[in-house]
């Protein structure tokens, strides 16, 4: 019976260790970055998936201004995009 709690003990270690990197995966300093189909604004967000920064390249003088809020929302949608691919990746490939 005692080896039964033993592997009990150590599972619960190893799920506690893998929550506590999941965890830091999701509220850590990892930063994902996005663009425009365009490459005219990059954006980065965090391991929450809070905006870092968004970036403009010269370029984006040259584009009517109608452009720019598409681009960003487009930027800011594949950093999200690179964030959830990190994530997959890290629990094994499951998505849920």
């Amino acid at each position: 019976m005692t080896s039964g709690m033993e592997e009990q003990r150590a599972a619960l270690a190893a799920a506690r260790s893998r929550l506590a990197e999941l965890t830091d995966a999701l509220s850590g300093p990892a930063e994902h970055t996005g663009t425009d189909p365009d490459g005219v604004v990059m954006a980065v967000v965090d391991g929450a998936g809070q905006v870092v920064s968004v970036e403009f390249a010269p370029a984006v003088q040259l584009l009517p201004a109608e452009y720019a809020g598409p681009a960003v929302v487009a930027a800011l949608d594949a950093a999200e995009a690179a964030r959830i691919e990190s994530i997959t990746r890290l629990v094994g490939g499951e998505q849920r």
